[in-house]
């Protein structure tokens, strides 16, 4: 088994977040505190299936920071 790199570890959600945050020249500390939790707890968020509230709200903190707007197929769990 041919060993992955550290992005295709990642799900479409955590890449999306990942690419609008370095482009704006932020990191996920900095949406970390925007949305008022800790950074380890929007890890955990980016690895599991959100709430609906969760991802409105990760979905307008990355829109006030970076201007990217996520779309419902960003949540969508790759196949």
């Amino acid at each position: 088994m041919k060993s992955m790199k550290w992005y295709q570890l990642m799900n479409k959600l955590q890449r999306r977040v990942r690419t609008a945050l370095a482009s704006a020249g932020l990191n996920q500390s900095i949406l970390a505190e925007h949305m008022n939790i800790s950074a380890p707890a929007l890890s955990r968020i980016l690895n599991t299936n959100l709430t609906m509230n969760t991802a409105f709200l990760l979905a307008d903190s990355l829109y006030t920071l970076t201007n990217e707007t996520l779309t419902l197929n960003d949540f969508r769990k790759q196949s």
